[in-house]
């Protein structure tokens, strides 16, 4: 899936960024259509969204990410 920016080189070596590394990796190495942006941002007036996906014929996620275990199987989280 198309993942967009790239995460950046330097959080790849901090703990509490392994979650989202995780999840970014996972929704790059997936084979659905769509797209996902990292680090989302809509207005000065609104928390940023970790991870939003659009994947197309299925749905729009937006997700917080906070450690533990992650993963997408069939679509499914």
């Amino acid at each position: 899936m198309l993942t967009q920016p790239e995460f950046p080189a330097h959080r790849r070596r901090e703990p509490l960024r392994l979650a989202e590394l995780q999840a970014y990796q996972e929704f790059a190495d997936s084979d659905r259509a769509g797209r996902v942006l990292y680090e989302v941002k809509t207005s000065r007036n609104v928390p940023e969204l970790d991870f939003a996906a659009l994947i197309e014929g299925v749905s729009i996620y937006g997700a917080q990410v906070k450690g533990g275990q992650h993963a997408i199987t069939c679509g499914q989280w």
